[in-house]
């Protein structure tokens, strides 16, 4: 059985695919940080994780989170899964190219002892477009 912390962060990318950005961030702590390495980017709070994830499916309207695989570690979690879609909306400053694209991330997350996730840094493996 998946620990509660592994089953917020599925619940989190579950809601992601639904469209569901308040679900997103029903369980990130005040003081979540989001690194995205690939980007270079750091969010401070849910509501600056919640836009970045807005911008994403801006992006790829298509856009799903699929094949995910968690592993348990307490208090952290990692997870690796496919994000793919069409980008067919601007992605920051470049223009929709109209292509399929998928992008293998890893990402762990770190719990707060209420069962909040804290923080996460996500890393893009590899990506096709």
């Amino acid at each position: 059985m998946a620990s509660e912390n592994v089953e917020t962060l599925r619940a989190a990318h579950e809601s992601w695919n639904r469209r569901d950005f308040a679900g997103m961030v029903r369980n990130s702590a005040e003081s979540l940080v989001y690194t995205d390495n690939a980007r270079s980017l750091s969010l401070n709070g849910p509501d600056k994780f919640r836009e970045w994830t807005e911008a994403w499916a801006k992006a790829f309207s298509d856009g799903r989170i699929t094949k995910p695989e968690y592993i348990d570690a307490g208090d952290i979690v990692i997870a690796r899964f496919i994000a793919e879609g069409t980008n067919d909306g601007p992605f920051g400053s470049l223009p929709p190219t109209g292509e399929r694209c998928r992008f293998r991330f890893a990402k762990s997350a770190t719990s707060t002892n209420k069962g909040g996730l804290s923080r996460a840094v996500a890393t893009t493996i590899n990506t096709h477009c």
